[in-house]
């Protein structure tokens, strides 16, 4: 039976069980009984028979290349997409990680009522995906985007903390006015349409930002210590974490989520 499709308190037995036998192989190998290592987790692995959609904005028309116009003899269907960089990035991994399951990726206007039953996974910011607006919307996130009149390059991430608003604002170079610093934001919780499969989230300000929110679970160098920070700050399979994303060099760097200041704001809270 699939650890996804466990009841509650069949999960929550599932985990004392688990502690258990860990503590005990940790007192075996030389340890104490009270240490216990930290489960490797491997966000990306599914253990039901999916499927995965990858939702992608698509770019308007005045964005796009010219050879997303089905009418050019040189018509690329992948030219229409946006967040492409991250898109190709998460694909890969995802299909690594899930050889026997369907993995599909879309451009938000050729979504169907299907493809949101199963894993979802909304690539890019409520600039130019529909989906990601009406997903927001149902799940009820304690963070938003919004227009901000001195950004005219993206939408801003808000919170609300303790009655005050917090705005999350990307770092532009004083000199060149270049990227500097971008923010992401990445969300896993329960499919609001179908309980029993995922929503991840993987949205940012610009596209760094989108991109930084994938890596931080796909870049073989930092996606385990990562894991382990989501592991022992979030007790379910359900979370969300506003990031910077450092640009240096024109290179998007993969954020640490255990260096200070990387996490600019993460729920729930650790009780």
């Amino acid at each position: 039976m699939p650890i996804d499709s466990f009841a509650p308190e069949e999960e929550a037995a599932y985990k004392g069980l688990l502690e258990d036998l860990l503590r005990l192989h940790s007192a075996a190998r030389g340890g104490t009984a009270g240490e216990m290592p930290i489960v490797a987790r491997r966000s990306w692995h599914f253990s039901d028979d999916g499927p995965v959609t990858l939702v992608c904005p698509q770019l308007p028309k005045r964005e796009a290349s010219p050879f997303a116009d089905p009418g050019n003899p040189n018509y690329t269907h992948l030219a229409g997409f946006g967040d492409l960089d991250a898109m190709v990035e998460l694909h890969g991994h995802v299909r690594a990680d899930n050889p026997s399951m369907d993995v599909f990726f879309k451009a938000a206007p050729e979504v169907k009522a299907d493809d949101l039953s199963g894993h979802v996974v909304i690539i890019g910011g409520i600039a130019w995906n529909d989906v990601t607006r009406r997903l927001i919307d149902l799940s009820q996130l304690p963070v938003r985007q919004e227009e901000y009149s001195a950004l005219p390059t993206g939408e801003i991430f808000v919170t609300q903390v303790n009655d005050e608003t917090r705005k999350y604002l990307p770092v532009l170079s004083s000199e060149t006015g270049m990227l500097m610093e971008d923010v992401g934001l990445l969300v896993r919780m329960p499919n609001p349409l179908n309980s029993n499969r995922t929503l991840t989230m993987c949205n940012g300000i610009h596209s760094r930002g989108v991109l930084g929110s994938v890596r931080t679970l796909t870049d073989a160098r930092l996606r385990e210590s990562n894991e382990q920070y989501i592991a022992r700050n979030f007790s379910n399979n359900q979370f969300g974490i506003l990031m910077r994303v450092q640009v240096i060099a024109g290179e998007t760097l993969t954020p640490d989520f255990n260096t200070a200041g990387t996490v600019l704001y993460q729920w729930p809270v650790k009780a």
